[in-house]
């Protein structure tokens, strides 16, 4: 997990993906075929970006399937600078690698004083209750959360907002989101159904900052 100076983040999983049932078949018994079988032709591609809500609870209220807790904290809480519908808290006791800020955390859906933060590596969260409901965040009021902190790129990277990072340049303004094997700056495009976002393949540092090269991507999935 990343220190006190950043938010922890990432829940980098398809956990929000709805589950698709199966099709019924009937069968037919029919005489030999005189033609040869048409051949399987490929699905077309998304032509909208999905715009999801995240949350790591289930319909009923309990975690979503794949997930686990990691950790359990006591922490003091407020609204989240990542989601409009989540929280940042304050650990009274540090994990393991020393973080003591998470966010984004959500409010479970059966107390008003427990919230599931979600850690890294993907999947992991941390418990935490704290005395008192949390104040949330007041709609039109700072922090004011226009971008999702999770976005799915069409090669299906899952990449995560990078409140911290401090990189930038005028021409592709700032290092935005996280990916597994690159970078997506500046804001996303969202002037056609499908929006795009400019990705940089690999990681940039202060050093290579001027050398940095971005392409348009389509993003599939975003959550906020």
């Amino acid at each position: 997990m990343r220190g006190a100076a950043l938010s922890v983040l990432a829940a980098l999983a398809a956990a929000c993906a709805a589950a698709t049932p199966a099709a019924s078949v009937t069968h037919v018994t029919t005489k030999a075929a005189t033609k040869p079988a048409a051949k399987a032709t490929r699905q077309p591609a998304a032509k909208r970006t999905q715009v999801m809500t995240y949350s790591p609870f289930a319909p009923d209220g309990s975690v979503r399937r794949g997930f686990h807790v990691i950790a359990t904290r006591t922490a003091q809480c407020s609204g989240s600078n990542l989601a409009e519908s989540a929280y940042r808290c304050f650990l009274d006791q540090g994990l393991a690698d020393r973080t003591t800020l998470i966010d984004p955390c959500y409010l479970s859906p059966g107390s008003p004083t427990e919230l599931m933060c979600v850690g890294e590596p993907k999947k992991e969260l941390v418990k935490v209750t704290t005395d008192e409901p949390p104040a949330a965040n007041v709609p039109g009021q700072p922090p004011l959360i226009h971008d999702p902190w999770l976005i799915r790129l069409t090669d299906g990277q899952v990449c995560v907002d990078a409140p911290g990072a401090e990189l930038y340049r005028k021409d592709i303004g700032r290092l935005d989101w996280f990916c597994p094997r690159g970078s997506v700056w500046g804001e996303l495009d969202r002037s056609h159904r499908m929006w795009t976002a400019r990705y940089q393949s690999g990681q940039a540092t202060v050093r290579t900052l001027a050398s940095v090269t971005v392409r348009p991507v389509r993003v599939t999935k975003v959550w906020f």
